[in-house]
């Protein structure tokens, strides 16, 4: 009995003990060079250092090879940099310097652990959080002589950073810059007529949200541009990334992101508009458990950025119309049967932009029709937002729907549609509810990609004179033409087509199915652009069958 006795009293003691207090690691970071040194030091001495991402453990899987290939133990003795900072023999050290080396590929959805900019260096910064249940990690960063640094808030240098979530960036002086209402970081060399754009596309976008939702930003925005090799893996010319305080990071892959064309222009207003709107959706309160439903606020910017660009007159109502047909059929193409609601965490971010997109664009419509044009999609963000900042700063899921139940219940039947498998009538439900919100519609042709595949049959066999296995595959500008080692007259093995007859493949495939086949139906040339400026002309000496219809796919001819 007593030993019972004292094994209980031993467990109640042990149960009642305190955690073990966190050890301090102390990390200053400068620059050296072609990148950035950082400088550990532990309060006792240690035989490891780990690391983990504070947002997301499937990450950690990622981040290790790149961390063993672009981070460097200085020094002999110490075993290439995974997950973990330690020496080969085992020894406890409290002192260790690693050469962190730029990486500019993004890792599926997330952020490159650090790239170039302005001369300078971005750093991710969490990904040198350490292991939180044993250290207590801080940041300090020491600018050199005719150096600076920054998190979009100024006066924070060489102040020691427990804030592990904003864009920092450490390099000269002279790249920060400031005009129209914006901080801007970006190298002598970075294109005049981009970098007007962006802050014209700013402060623009940035007007409409404040007098659309009400709202305005606590924060003068600042802008980091980034021109890096292009990415061979990367399936767009340009990527943005809004951080706190205001911070929109723009990284632009390769020549063709900023080669001044139609495309670039265009794609430039776009993604500059959406990552604005991301300082209302995501940082004056942002969604709740966000991995649960990327599309809310992803589809949100997606959706605001049209609008905001509508008003800012970059697109007529005939590109209007066009970028919600396309955002259909991509939604429709990826999403197929499936529910939004239930896709894997990659695939939920991927079709978090066409399929939230087109939530918002439902919820908008639903909206207008209620309320007789007096309210839309702003209004239901405003008070999204303001319940989020009344809710600690997060907004959740079950906010957005009862926010768009109290304006029409028939809404949350629509968008339930994407977010459920589909019971086999999706898109004709959806059709119909559209119509009832005063949508005109007619039946979709073929999908873009058919489109492009039955106008490039056509013109391979034409020009090769036989027919054969061929392939035809997005690239960063435009879309890549294999064929092999077959024989044609103008085509090549491999070759990059960006437009045909001048319109975009990638923002006009109609326009340019069209046009090819009206110069087929004469035996005329069709001419086409390739990615590097070029033109060839391909004799078509016989006709393009028309389209099909697919239904029950739909596109949108008039909006009330």
């Amino acid at each position: 009995m007593k030993r019972i006795l004292a094994a209980a009293i031993g467990l109640l003691l042990t149960a009642a003990s305190p955690p073990p207090q966190k050890m301090g690691l102390h990390i200053i970071i400068s620059t050296a060079g072609d990148h950035l040194r950082a400088r550990f030091h532990t309060d006792q001495p240690v035989t490891e250092i780990g690391f983990d991402d504070v947002q997301s453990p499937e990450n950690e899987a990622l981040l290790k090879p790149v961390r063993q290939r672009q981070w460097r133990p200085v020094g002999a003795g110490w075993l290439p940099c995974d997950g973990r900072l330690a020496r080969r023999d085992g020894t406890p050290f409290q002192d260790a310097d690693l050469d962190l080396y730029p990486d500019d590929v993004p890792l599926n959805y997330i952020d490159p652990l650090l790239f170039q900019a302005g001369g300078g260096f971005v750093l991710s910064s969490r990904y040198l959080l350490a292991d939180q249940k044993r250290f207590d990690t801080t940041l300090v960063f020491l600018p050199r002589d005719g150096e600076f640094f920054d998190m979009g808030a100024p006066g924070l240098a060489n102040v020691v950073q427990r804030d592990f979530t904003r864009a920092m960036y450490l390099g000269p002086a002279d790249s920060l810059t400031g005009a129209d209402g914006a901080r801007v970081v970006a190298s002598a060399d970075f294109p005049a007529w981009a970098r007007g754009r962006i802050l014209a596309g700013l402060k623009s976008s940035q007007a409409f949200y404040t007098e659309r939702i009400g709202l305005p930003l606590p924060w003068q925005p600042t802008l980091i541009l980034a021109q890096l090799p292009s990415a061979l893996d990367q399936r767009t010319s340009m990527i943005g990334k809004p951080a706190p305080g205001g911070v929109v990071t723009l990284r632009f892959f390769g020549p063709e992101a900023l080669s001044g064309g139609e495309t670039s222009r265009a794609s430039l207003d776009r993604v500059v508009a959406h990552e604005v709107f991301h300082f209302w959706d995501a940082f004056v309160a942002r969604l709740q458990n966000g991995d649960s439903a990327p599309w809310l606020f992803e589809g949100g910017a997606e959706y605001a950025a049209l609008l905001a660009r509508r008003a800012a007159g970059q697109l007529d109502d005939q590109a209007f119309y066009q970028e919600i047909d396309r955002t259909l059929s991509s939604c429709r193409r990826q999403l197929g049967t499936r529910g939004l609601g239930q896709l894997p965490t990659q695939e939920r971010y991927r079709l978090a932009y066409p399929c939230g997109m087109v939530i918002q664009w439902v919820a908008d419509m639903a909206i207008q029709h209620a309320t007789h044009q007096q309210s839309g999609i702003f209004d239901l963000w405003r008070d999204l937002l303001n319940k989020g900042r009344a809710q600690g700063g997060f907004y959740r899921l079950e906010d957005f729907r009862a926010e768009l139940a109290a304006a029409d219940s028939s809404a949350l039947t629509a968008v339930d549609l994407l977010l459920a498998p589909d019971g086999g009538n999706r898109w004709t439900r959806l059709r119909n509810q559209m119509g009832a919100y005063g949508v005109h519609t007619e039946p979709a042709l073929e999908s873009e990609m058919d489109t492009r595949l039955a106008l490039f049959g056509h013109l391979v066999e034409l020009d090769c004179a036989k027919t054969g296995s061929w392939q035809l595959s997005e690239g960063m500008g435009g879309f890549q033409l294999y064929l092999g080692s077959r024989a044609c007259q103008h085509f090549g093995p491999t070759l990059e087509i960006r437009a045909v007859e001048g319109f975009s493949l990638l923002s006009d495939t109609y326009a340019a199915h069209s046009a090819a086949m009206q110069k087929c139906a004469f035996g005329k040339t069709v001419d086409l652009t390739l990615g590097n400026g070029q033109s060839i002309g391909v004799v078509c000496s016989q006709p393009m069958a028309p389209l099909a219809y697919s239904p029950p796919d739909f596109v949108v001819t008039g909006l009330p």
